[in-house]
């Protein structure tokens, strides 16, 4: 059940990363150069890396004209007012040459993931049956085999982005009279609002479609928004590592993972209850064990469930935990084997509890700040947790 959740959860991640709200260079326009050389250059998407700018050109002189490298220039800054920083010339080679670095990087880390997992199954079948390390190599084979998958599927798209920049990035060129070319310019990504290409003495302005954001940070975000956080259960003394994926728009989703009750120590247990509610003592005799009611539960909790943007900076969050708790003890009487009665700890079996919980998560520029509360039916107790984290 709990690498049933681990893989839900990351299976979510990765659906909700891919549908992050796309940002672009906004601007298109036609310029014609001193020498006759018309170009068209119109603003194309922009993520992480770097954006893209779609450049068309055609000679309408009677001369050969030659645009280089060094005749394309990059500039960040803001339009408004006319502030620009260098980002230096183009340059083609560099981005080639990253991809390709990127390919053999992530194609290494498979082969490294790989391994480990194949040794993690190798020991788990020579550890089979042995309670101690069941669970262990399980979590590492499953650990490495996902970080194996990934690392295959970015070296497979680095692989793609080489194809297509090696077939569409704008290289030097000639132009006869009436001849055409083309090709796209890469912009490196940064915290600028615009950006500026140069092409010759032709200059071509871009804005982000987020530059308010970018002015404002403190200003409502347009896009998916995802989180880390830590947060604490004030009621069960419980600590939480929870990730949101928050989206502007429709249904984003939560997960994570919890210790339960840190603050009470493990009692030392007279007796473990068995299926059948029988208390079996140490000296291996069975008897009756009379609850007085308290009682102490550790172990691990995975919380779940969808966000929904109901204000600005303000999501709903709706959910369940389910706990699984590996120690549960029991606060009771029994009668020892002198015949009189005494009080101690007994073990119960593990349990696995299911509780509703719905909360509000806000972001505000780089924070994120969240409370969750519900009701446990199994315990007949509440919760309440709050926590904190940071948000891109």
């Amino acid at each position: 059940m709990k690498r049933h959740l681990a893989l839900l959860s990351i299976v979510s991640l990765l659906i909700l990363a891919s549908c992050a709200t796309p940002v672009y260079l906004e601007g298109t326009e036609r310029v014609t150069t001193e020498d006759g050389l018309v170009i068209i250059a119109e603003g194309l998407e922009i993520d992480s890396d770097y954006g893209s700018v779609a450049v068309a050109m055609e000679n309408t002189s009677a001369d050969t004209l030659t645009v280089t490298k060094e005749d394309i220039r990059i500039y960040g800054g803001n339009s408004e007012t006319d502030t620009w920083t260098s980002l230096g010339s183009w340059n083609p080679d560099y981005y080639l040459m990253k991809t390709q670095s990127d390919i053999l990087k992530y194609e290494r880390r498979a082969e490294d993931a790989s391994s480990i997992a194949f040794a993690a199954a190798i020991f788990d079948l020579w550890e089979s049956g042995n309670p101690r390390y069941d669970d262990r190599y399980d979590y590492i084979w499953f650990s490495a085999t996902n970080d194996a998958m990934r690392a295959r599927n970015k070296a497979r798209d680095s692989q793609a982005e080489f194809h297509m920049l090696s077939n569409n990035l704008l290289r030097d060129t000639t132009l006869e009279s009436g001849g055409t070319a083309g090709g796209l310019v890469l912009v490196p990504s940064g915290s600028f609002p615009d950006y500026r290409v140069d092409i010759k003495d032709a200059s071509f302005t871009f804005m982000r479609s987020d530059r308010a954001e970018i002015l404002n940070p403190w200003l409502d975000r347009s896009k998916v928004r995802m989180s880390g956080t830590i947060g604490y259960d004030f009621f069960d003394s419980s600590l939480y590592f929870r990730y949101f994926i928050s989206s502007p728009v429709g249904i984003g989703a939560y997960f994570g993972f919890g210790f339960v009750n840190l603050a009470d120590s493990t009692p030392a247990f007279v007796a473990v209850i068995d299926g059948d509610g029988n208390a079996v003592f140490k000296d291996g005799s069975t008897g009756t064990f009379e609850k007085t009611g308290e009682t102490i539960s550790k172990g691990l909790s995975f919380p779940f469930g969808i966000t929904l943007k109901t204000v600005p900076y303000t999501w709903l969050t709706l959910g369940a935990r389910v706990d699984f708790m590996d120690i549960n003890a029991y606060k009771g009487t029994y009668v020892n084997s002198s015949g009189e009665s005494e009080s101690g700890w007994a073990r119960g079996e593990e349990t696995v509890m299911i509780s509703p919980e719905v909360g509000l998560n806000f972001i505000v520029n780089m924070f994120d700040l969240y409370v969750s509360g519900g009701y446990n039916f199994f315990t007949d107790s509440m919760f309440l947790e709050t926590g904190i984290g940071i948000a891109i």
